[in-house]
């Protein structure tokens, strides 16, 4: 099972949590193909929770109607404690953004065959 702690991304009263890390048995090959995957679909979810195509046309019409999406996502990294993974919102995201950027996540790990994955706020 894949489980996403409800602070994963979430709102601590000064800032929302950008990094988390992904724990448990799977292939370290498969969770950072599925997380890649993960990732360039993150960039593509603007602040209402919405996932728009992958179309530079659409993403520069959001920008130009001060629609934000992300400024950043880093490739996801193999550590020894886990995957580590970064998306860099300004410090700032919002809970439709966030259920989105989480159900993403469930969707890449499920589609790449892990059924075992812990996701938990990274204290970077």
């Amino acid at each position: 099972m894949v489980t996403i702690d409800d602070d994963v991304f979430g709102f601590d009263g000064y800032h929302s949590h950008e990094s988390f890390v992904v724990t448990g048995r799977f292939a370290p090959d498969d969770a950072l193909s599925a997380l890649g995957k993960a990732a360039a679909r993150f960039m593509l979810v603007d602040e209402e929770g919405t996932e728009h195509p992958d179309d530079e046309d659409v993403m520069t019409d959001l920008y130009d109607r001060g629609i934000y999406t992300p400024n950043y996502v880093a490739t996801p990294r193999l550590e020894a404690d886990g995957i580590h993974c970064y998306v860099d919102c300004k410090g700032s995201i919002e809970e439709p953004m966030a259920a989105t950027f989480r159900r993403i996540l469930r969707e890449e790990l499920s589609t790449a065959g892990i059924t075992d994955a812990a996701v938990r706020v990274d204290a970077v």
